[in-house]
């Protein structure tokens, strides 16, 4: 990292720190909307759900860092998306012991950096509830994780688990709880279709980025001086 900074222009650089400030202030602000969530509980945690949360914020922040590593490897504002899959699996995998992850990629596409963490948001929040809610029992949980592209270039990312499937008249569109609106609200921020597949046997979660249109606005989706109809979006 000290080599990549004492090589690009003071221009670059200057452009890095703008966006690891706003990176850095969007996952202050979904840290927030997590303490605020846990404060309108009626009961306290159990030492098994603080732990559960604290690894959730972990692979938050691991989200953050992997995103900025890419980065700064490629020198440019562009990773290449199933690099960056790969290994935002591999963390949140680490963070359950148990559960067992396959994990394929057949996908060239690169992404600018102000898409890629938001995506990188939602597939670690797919995996986090699958891990979480695929086997009520505790049993160990079967990820599948694939990452694709089409022939108009647009991108297919996938989590399945082998679970009991998502609760019978269970709406993911408009349901659940931080999670789901936070993969609701991100998914619409990059101009993804964020889709759930349930049954019995397992859930799949699939989220389809369209070619990648010019971005040039920062990713303060979630940041507190957003428009009160973002903030609504995350239920906030």
């Amino acid at each position: 990292m000290l080599e990549f900074c004492n090589t690009v222009p003071a221009a670059l650089k200057g452009e890095a720190d703008h966006r690891i400030a706003n990176n850095l202030a969007m996952l202050a602000s979904l840290i927030r909307l997590h303490a605020r969530e846990v404060a309108r509980r009626e009961r306290s945690l159990s030492p098994a759900e603080v732990a559960r949360l604290l690894h959730e914020l972990c692979a938050k922040v691991e989200t953050v860092a992997r995103l900025h590593r890419a980065l700064a490897l490629a020198g440019t504002d562009r990773v290449p998306i199933a690099t960056y899959v790969r290994e935002l699996c591999g963390t949140v995998a680490s963070l359950s012991p148990s559960t067992q992850t396959s994990v394929s990629t057949a996908c060239e596409q690169h992404v600018a950096g102000a898409r890629a963490l938001p995506v990188g948001f939602i597939v670690a929040e797919m995996m986090a509830n699958a891990i979480k809610y695929a086997h009520p029992t505790g049993i160990p949980v079967l990820l599948n994780v694939t990452c694709t592209q089409a022939g108009d270039t647009s991108i297919c990312i996938e989590v399945s688990d082998d679970g009991i499937g998502l609760p019978e008249r269970f709406d993911p569109s408009t349901d659940g709880g931080l999670g789901f609106k936070l993969m609701r609200a991100l998914a619409q921020q990059v101009g993804g279709e964020l889709d759930f597949t349930s049954s019995p046997l397992g859930t799949t979660c699939r989220l389809v980025l369209p070619p990648e249109p010019d971005l040039n606005a920062s990713v303060s989706l979630l940041h507190d001086r957003t428009p009160r109809t973002h903030q609504e979006a995350v239920g906030s």
